[in-house]
């Protein structure tokens, strides 16, 4: 059976190094550094904890974590993300049909066109600037987790099936367009308006324009939030937009196992199957921990999803010719 197209693009984006890619961004009011959740299968986040909301852990019984320690947020731009596969080349010069023909703007400088050798291929592209949001030392959080694993089980039960994470970094846009395919025929086109720049300047303020005649694209807005109730005040001071949408995050991946007593028969738990690989696996940060199952026993595997250390400057190579 072949992955959900939610899970082949999170897997096939894996190359950028940024952690897990939401095929549908999420807010990054929910979906930030020291928060706690889970993917369901359709790849939906579910949120559970937040680690600086100290009235809800405190609700429910969890132990006080140490105040995170959050760098301030810094900002790059960045050019096309692709999947595994999928390479680009100059549309001018390799087409007899302009690219105003084929539903590119004539305000477009450039014309690229991105297909892929394999089966499936993706193009992510964001607004300028991608904000990244960070905590220092993110494995000193794995210390609040094993002191309330045994009530993170309890209180929220499809952690068994689904694991959860404790996300560490994020990566958010303002604006987010997606188009990812499976067929190997496809082809996608996306128009570029760029000013003039110096040799090594990281993707410049640029437009960029997809192809009025190619399908499959999405489109991610951050949405302005309002208080329910108004006051001029209010409409000055308290009207606030989302800070944007989260299209990669890395975090630290919590995956119970649970395995019977000796001598005890067990049911097994049903768990997301796209879940189990062991890439990324930190056996050494693994634990044990109370089960809330009678007759069993309870390992919780530790994986770390994305490369904190990874720097931007690996890609440029990649996003450059772009521009």
């Amino acid at each position: 059976m072949a992955p959900a197209l939610h899970q082949e693009y999170s897997d096939q984006m894996k190359r950028h190094g940024y952690g897990h890619a939401f095929y549908e961004p999420k807010s990054s009011s929910i979906v930030k550094p020291g928060s706690t959740g889970y993917l369901d299968e359709g790849g939906n986040w579910t949120p559970m904890l937040d680690l600086e909301d100290a009235v809800a852990y405190g609700r429910q019984g969890l132990t006080k974590p140490r105040p995170l320690e959050r760098p301030p947020a810094d900002s790059r731009r960045w050019g096309p993300k692709v999947s595994e596969g999928v390479r680009s080349m100059n549309f001018e010069a390799t087409a007899g049909r302009s690219a105003q023909e084929l539903g590119i703007p004539a305000e477009a400088t450039a014309t690229y066109k991105f297909s892929s050798s394999s089966d499936f291929g993706a193009v992510l592209m964001c607004s300028q600037p991608v904000q990244r949001e960070t905590v220092y030392h993110p494995t000193r959080l794995l210390q609040w987790v094993k002191e309330n694993a045994r009530a993170i089980l309890a209180l929220y039960p499809d952690v068994q099936r689904h694991g959860f994470f404790l996300v560490t970094t994020t990566y958010h846009t303002t604006h987010a367009w997606i188009n990812a395919w499976t067929s190997r025929e496809k082809e996608v086109l996306v128009g570029f308006k760029a000013r003039a720049v110096e040799v090594g300047e990281i993707a410049p303020s640029s437009q960029w324009y997809q192809s009025s005649h190619d399908s499959g694209w999405l489109s991610f807005d951050s949405e302005v939030c309002l208080p329910t109730l108004l006051t001029q005040l209010d409409l000055v001071n308290k009207q606030k937009r989302d800070d944007g949408k989260v299209v990669f995050f890395g975090a630290i991946h919590f995956m119970p196992r649970t395995i019977p007593l000796p001598g005890r028969l067990l049911k097994v738990v049903q768990q997301d199957h796209w879940r189990t690989f062991r890439d990324g696996h930190e056996k050494e940060l693994d634990f044990a921990v109370e089960s809330p199952i009678a007759d069993t026993e309870c390992q919780v595997e530790c994986r770390i999803v994305g490369d904190l250390s990874m720097d931007d400057d690996e890609e440029l190579a990649d996003e450059e010719e772009y521009f």
